[in-house]
């Protein structure tokens, strides 16, 4: 068989198809307008920018019993065939991509579908960002066009060595599969054009007014002449047709807009939760490297969305009074005495919020209190030991508290495995046969 593998790779890097070069694609930005009434965005600098992955090809084949000429318990042992995948590098690439544009929408986008909003002060850092991502790809892309003929070989060698698993001593069927095979494999023109960023924007919202007001203001001159040339009658329709788009599309920004608002605040809650849980299980102050990091990157975020909604500035503040005293050398009682005025803080200001971010603060909130009251009972029993006492607290709610932590980690990890497992078939489907991946969260 080696023979034959040396064959197909040679014929399928001796003939590609098209030119072999891996330049990107242009990316252009949508022409969109918004009417002049959109006064909710007077005073925002806004901007709608987002990126998107194209694959552009299949990550793998699946093995077809009656296109191989293969018997057909094969495909039943296989449970419905076996997919083999073309090249772990492009998998390792486009993976690499997405964990780029991940890292893009939490630094800088709030989203609110279907848009991506970014703040006017930050705006130059996510398009040099997101040029970056363009520069990756195509450094991801030339590496897949240098390596080709070795990827080529590695998929056949493997394809072969599971073949002779499947079907032992079938070696026309192997040799049938094999030559088919080397057939679907991507071309190199195939690499070369794939993994394309698309950047759609930037867009400057309060500049799309002034494209709408140049429409209506020539709409209003040709309503001034008597007599249209049957030239200037299209083109009053077509401004008319793009006045009409562009209040559709007004409508909808400023209502993403409006929303954007209620979103980064409930999203702000959720956060401060994340504050809350992490400074609880530190009550001593003493922070591990891990803690930090994850703080640091909550206060990222935060500090990203108050640019959308300065509601969240106060909220900031105090957190920031608490990370300060946590980063120094606090004494457990400066700790805990720091730690509870935030977290009363926190209680007040989310008493009459709505939303999953709000309710999930509010628990955390309400399990800090248990455990605080949890805490101060076990500190009594040590300076005042009450055997019989500690046994009903020992059976009671420190029994409680265990069990309920316990099931619910439990239950969490059978989540996140089964969480796994959706998303893994998810981004198989996605992707079998290439196109553009889908945005997800922020």
């Amino acid at each position: 068989m080696t023979k034959l593998i040396s064959k197909l790779v040679s014929a399928k890097t001796s003939d590609p198809q098209g030119d072999l070069s891996a330049n990107s694609q242009i990316d252009t930005a949508p022409q969109l307008s918004v009417e002049d009434i959109w006064d909710t965005l007077a005073d925002r600098d806004l901007y709608r920018l987002s990126i998107e992955i194209d694959s552009g090809l299949r990550l793998s084949a699946r093995l077809d019993a009656e296109d191989l000429g293969l018997d057909p318990h094969v495909v039943d042992e296989l449970a419905g065939g076996y997919r083999k995948a073309f090249s772990e590098a492009f998998t390792k690439a486009r993976n690499q991509l997405s964990g780029l544009q991940k890292k893009f929408n939490k630094k800088f986008t709030i989203y609110v579908k279907p848009f991506r909003f970014i703040d006017g002060s930050i705006i130059n850092d996510a398009v040099d960002f997101a040029q970056e991502i363009k520069k990756e790809a195509a450094s991801l892309r030339q590496g897949l066009v240098d390596t080709y003929t070795d990827q080529l070989k590695t998929f056949l060698v493997e394809l072969e060595q599971k073949l002779n698993e499947t079907i032992p001593g079938k070696k026309k069927q192997i040799e049938k599969a094999l030559i088919y095979y080397a057939g679907e494999f991507p071309s190199i023109d195939d690499f070369s054009g794939s993994l394309q960023v698309i950047i759609d924007g930037p867009v400057q919202l309060t500049s799309l007014k002034n494209k709408l007001k140049a429409d209506a203001d020539l709409q209003a001159e040709l309503a001034k002449k008597k007599r249209l040339t049957a030239k200037q009658k299209k083109e009053a329709q077509e401004i008319q047709e793009r006045i009409k788009t562009s209040q559709l599309m007004l409508n909808g920004i400023a209502q993403a807009v409006q929303q954007s608002r209620v979103a980064c605040l409930d999203e702000g809650w959720e956060l401060l939760a994340d504050l809350i849980d992490r400074f609880g299980a530190s009550p001593d102050g003493k922070l591990t490297t891990k803690d930090q990091s994850a703080i640091n990157s909550t206060f990222s975020r935060l500090e990203l969305l108050e640019k959308h909604n300065p509601e969240i500035s106060k909220h900031l503040a105090e957190a920031r009074k608490l990370h300060e005293v946590m980063q120094g050398t606090p004494t457990p009682e400066q700790a805990q005495d720091a730690y509870d005025k935030f977290s009363g803080f926190l209680a007040q200001q989310s008493k009459s919020a709505s939303g999953e971010g709000a309710e999930k603060l509010q628990k955390s909130l309400q399990f800090t209190n248990d455990y605080k009251a949890l805490v101060t009972k076990l500190e009594k029993l040590i300076e005042t030991p009450d055997a019989e006492t500690l046994a009903e607290l020992e059976a009671g709610q420190l029994a409680n508290i265990e069990t309920t932590l316990t099931r619910r980690v439990t239950n969490l990890k059978r989540l996140t495995k089964k969480a796994q497992e959706s998303a893994k078939y998810a981004n198989e489907q996605a992707v079998a046969h290439g196109g553009v991946d889908p945005v997800v969260g922020f």
